[in-house]
């Protein structure tokens, strides 16, 4: 990262990322598991219940400016305004994407005898790597987009309205297969366009409360728009070198959480038990997360 003045900054750096792996039945496989009866899966050929899978992972090289300022405060002396933008261009490395359904197949006393599978991936990456990949996606991925972000402090309270992509677009040519239990059906040279605009809205806010014997903070935040929306409120109280954390929200299903940090001199330690909704069978997943920082 370079400064290049007052609240200017550039970066150039390396990005891996991924929307995920999202497992899930259709309608129909989460009906029939529901009744605990796979007759509605039987009623034609190919099944029309399937387990849905798909993911996608994308890396390259990033150089993005960006600019923030303080503006006026607010009347009334609430607090002070802060404003950013960031423009970013990227040159794409790689990009996966793949989606899969497996539907079951019966015998002819109507018994589940196997699974039938088709997958369909794209595959995208520099045309310079097909020698050595040899998978017929060499092509080329790039993109620009656009960033604005608002923050007001009040000294006990905070409050944050960013968007992402507001503008912006992204390009991926590569090649697109097809297989069907296993044998190759289609292949094709596509390209992968995102749309010019396609928003991502994040409210986020905190407050602080001191009590007689500790402090409260409150927090919540929520994102929605060209993403699945989210939502989440927590709560922490702290004493000294130690903090009590409880929250909720709602992400691809309920989701609750507690958790305890220790703030010692050479040492920070967080511990937090959380739980959430199994994917096809229902039901609650807890977790154990601990992180430890020096």
């Amino acid at each position: 990262r370079l400064d290049l003045g007052p609240g200017t900054y550039l970066s150039l750096g390396s990005f891996m990322g991924s929307q995920g792996i999202r497992i899930a039945p259709n309608p129909d496989l989460e009906q029939a598991i529901k009744d605990g009866s796979f007759d509605r899966c039987k009623v034609s050929t190919p099944s029309p219940c399937a387990l849905e899978a798909q993911g996608s992972l994308t890396s390259g090289i990033s150089l993005a400016l960006g600019f923030s300022t303080p503006l006026p405060e607010i009347p009334g002396g609430l607090g002070r305004v802060y404003a950013g933008v960031r423009g970013e261009g990227f040159y794409g490395l790689g990009y996966a994407e793949a989606s899969a359904k497996a539907r079951p197949t019966f015998d002819q006393n109507g018994n589940v005898s196997g699974a039938s599978y088709e997958v369909r991936y794209f595959l995208s990456y520099p045309s310079y790597l097909e020698g050595t990949l040899g998978q017929g996606g060499g092509g080329m991925g790039y993109g620009l987009r656009g960033d604005v972000g608002l923050a007001v402090d009040g000294g006990d309270w905070a409050f944050g309205l960013g968007v992402q992509n507001l503008l912006g677009f992204s390009q991926w040519s590569g090649v697109e297969v097809t297989l069907v239990d296993g044998t190759e059906t289609s292949r094709s040279a596509t390209t992968k366009k995102s749309d010019f605009s396609a928003p991502i809205f994040t409210l986020n806010g905190a407050y602080r409360l001191p009590l007689e014997v500790g402090e409260l903070l409150l927090a919540a935040d929520t994102r929605f728009g060209a993403t699945a929306p989210t939502f989440h409120i927590g709560a922490e109280y702290s004493l000294g070198m130690v903090a009590i954390r409880a929250g909720f929200g709602v992400e691809g299903g309920l989701r609750l959480g507690l958790g305890a940090g220790f703030n010692l001199e050479t040492l920070n330690l967080d511990l937090a038990l959380t739980t959430h909704e199994a994917p096809l069978v229902g039901g609650t997943v807890y977790g154990i997360a601990m992180a430890v920082r020096f």
